[in-house]
């Protein structure tokens, strides 16, 4: 929300509970060395996948300054420390289209490479469920 009158929605989302998914494995903080792995794993999938390996460098640079100054210490939400690092990222690239997402629950993992003819409509039931 944003302070106003009458106040603003800033942000707003809606996240499915996958099934067998228990309200109490969704209200969990965010430490230091998971906001450190989320740091590095971002940084590592941008230099490997992003369109324009300079500016990934550059993000990651700017990221790991951030964190070097204890910018994200405090942050134990993880919807909150995702809304930031994708700030931090667009901040640097410009990219709109660029987001970092939380999920507290374990996500699907994803298939190497493409999905061949045969897979396609499995990979689409994961992805969608």
């Amino acid at each position: 929300m944003k302070d106003g009158d009458p106040a603003q929605v800033a942000s707003f989302g809606l996240r499915a509970i996958p099934p067998g998914t228990a309200v109490s494995d969704l209200t969990f903080k965010i430490d230091a060395a998971t906001r450190t792995r989320v740091i590095d794993g971002a940084i590592a999938q941008l230099n490997e996948f992003y369109v324009f390996p300079e500016t990934a460098k550059k993000m990651g640079e700017a990221v790991k300054a951030r964190q070097k100054k204890g910018e994200y210490d405090s942050l134990t939400d993880g919807d909150a420390f995702a809304k930031m690092l994708a700030d931090n990222f667009q901040e640097v690239s410009h990219d709109k289209h660029l987001r970092v997402n939380f999920s507290p629950a374990p996500m699907p993992d994803r298939p190497e490479g493409p999905p061949d003819a045969e897979a396609l409509p499995a990979t689409a039931k994961t992805w969608n469920a």
